[in-house]
């Protein structure tokens, strides 16, 4: 019995290994929990934003929708990976950030995806990433907008709570917790 259920989970992690990168894609949708959103519709103004949201922000890909299936990518490794739109071309709610070759991103933690003329125009998600996986983007914007271009960022994600106050905040929450256990039990 046992060996027969060695050879099944072998059998189950080759068939894994064996279909690649479709195991590992990560999906975003407007329905995943965004670190952050907001109307501002200047490229500027968003990173202005993302410098003090994320730190030191750095925009390491970014891919145009230029009405057509691919878009147009920039930032230093923009020969590293493409994207296509779809839903519809031209007007896309979606789109597929893959990996082609050369070197990987490995520290992209932040995911922007932009309209400009909704609300809210832009969403920036926290994402834990291998620079390989496919990144499929789905249903922005629906019937009424369209990706105008997708980013990903490199930035500090402990940035908004450094760790020495982290500590710090749990040692009062401690203090409080032991202060309130000892009133009840004065009280009782």
């Amino acid at each position: 019995m046992r060996t027969c259920l060695r050879i099944l989970c072998a059998a189950a992690m080759v068939a894994t290994l064996g279909t690649g990168r479709a195991e590992a894609d990560l999906t975003i949708t407007p329905l995943t929990p965004a670190f952050a959103t907001g109307t501002e519709t200047s490229q500027a103004q968003i990173n202005t934003i993302l410098d003090g949201l994320i730190g030191n922000s750095t925009d390491l890909y970014t891919s145009n929708e230029d009405g057509d299936a691919t878009g147009s990518d920039t930032g230093p490794f923009a020969a590293s990976y493409t994207t296509t739109y779809s839903n519809p071309v031209g007007d896309p709610g979606n789109a597929l950030i893959e990996y082609v070759s050369g070197p990987k991103l490995t520290t992209a933690n932040y995911l922007l995806v932009k309209d400009g003329n909704q609300d809210p125009a832009w969403y920036l998600f926290a994402i834990s990433w291998d620079g390989m996986m496919d990144i499929s983007i789905e249903n922005f914007w629906p019937g009424a907008g369209a990706i105008s271009h997708v980013s990903l960022y490199q930035g500090d994600p402990f940035n908004t709570v450094p760790e020495p106050t982290t500590f710090a905040l749990w040692g009062v929450a401690g203090i409080a917790g032991l202060v309130a256990r000892r009133r009840r039990k004065i009280n009782s």
